[in-house]
């Protein structure tokens, strides 16, 4: 995942307070560690990261993939699935990426989660008639110093702001 798009989830983090509903349950500790990994940002903020994208399809569950980034990398897994039979229904897929195929009414339906190479995606491809198809992705993030994080970007906005100021200044002198 590029720094610019961790930055930007700072950024976005620290400028707008989470606000949940009341119908969510927040992860105890153990639940967090087990579900999310960790990584350090250059400046030694360490914060952990995990994602759980689920596909119900007709008020079951059809396939979970859960993501976690470690210190070694990205993980990824998914649980179940086949894409066995698509091509019959209409559907074709390489197969490169995890997924399943359900048959249906009139046709079936394929469901592909891709949760690598920075990026976390879902795909439902449905041929069939009279689906219910629902996706859900859970995203945890952990930032243990997060009142670190946001003195840390306090200081450096005030300090880019303090050298653009002298900078005009500089410029509005010499003219």
């Amino acid at each position: 995942m590029s720094r610019v798009l961790i930055i930007g989830l700072f950024a976005t983090l620290i400028a707008f307070p989470v606000m949940a509903e009341d119908t969510l349950t927040p992860l105890t500790p153990e639940e967090l560690r087990e579900q999310v990994g960790g990584l350090r940002t250059p400046t030694g903020i360490e914060f952990g990261l995990g994602a759980i994208i689920t596909t119900y399809v007709d008020g079951q569950q059809a396939l979970q993939s859960h993501l976690t980034w470690t210190d070694q990398g990205v993980v990824e897994t998914t649980d179940g699935g086949s894409l066995a039979g698509a091509a019959g229904a209409g559907i074709h897929v390489d197969g490169s990426v995890p997924g399943l195929y359900l048959p249906g009414q009139n046709g079936g339906t394929v469901v592909l989660h891709d949760l690598g190479d920075g990026r976390i995606g879902s795909v439902v491809l449905n041929t069939a008639d009279n689906r219910d198809i629902r996706q859900e992705t859970v995203i945890n993030l952990d930032i243990p110093q997060l009142q670190n994080l946001q003195q840390d970007f306090a200081n450096q906005k005030l300090e880019m702001n303090l050298q653009d100021s002298l900078s005009r200044a500089l410029t509005n002198v010499n003219h």
